[in-house]
């Protein structure tokens, strides 16, 4: 029988891999919460705790262009990783894609099956450009098997009041 050791830092990178966070360096320590950028320092703590993923709740990160949302799901998705959480990051149009192409050939139920078990999905670019009738029905389609089992991160330009 041939034994190997696998060090903690193989571990931590193949997860981070896995996980496909944009910013695989964003940490929360490094958030700039200057007052311009009314960044909730206390709210930012208790998230980077990951108790929200226990809960299987959801967060929604809404600001301009460089505004740093794309940074701020990143940090908050490395502590998740740090934990041993499932992650997943995936831009919205990627992730639409990604679902067209599954439909296309017939493992659309496995693909979403796949994603709605990730622990924390971070769905950045979240309605950004106007959607199809049928990519509506996809994202409706996962929402829902994530509901109150899993967590999922939104990063928008747009208030929850416009994504309709």
């Amino acid at each position: 029988m041939v034994e190997f050791e696998v060090s903690q830092l193989t571990v931590k990178k193949y997860i981070q891999r896995r996980s496909n966070v944009k910013m695989s360096n964003a940490t929360v320590s490094d958030i700039r919460f200057y007052p311009d950028r009314e960044i909730d320092k206390v709210m930012t703590a208790k998230l980077a705790s990951c108790d929200y993923i226990h809960d299987h709740l959801n967060i929604i990160v809404i600001g301009a262009t460089g505004a740093g949302k794309t940074f701020y799901v990143s940090a908050l998705g490395n502590e998740a990783y740090k934990k041993a959480i499932n992650v997943r990051y995936i831009r919205l149009p990627d992730l639409l894609y990604d679902l067209d192409q599954a439909r296309n050939k017939d493992n659309y139920k496995k693909k979403l099956r796949a994603l709605s078990r990730i622990e924390l999905l971070i769905i950045d670019e979240f309605l950004l450009t106007p959607t199809t009738t049928a990519q509506q029905s996809d994202i409706l389609e996962l929402l829902e098997l994530r509901y109150n089992t899993h967590s999922t991160i939104f990063a928008s330009q747009f208030l929850p009041q416009g994504w309709h």
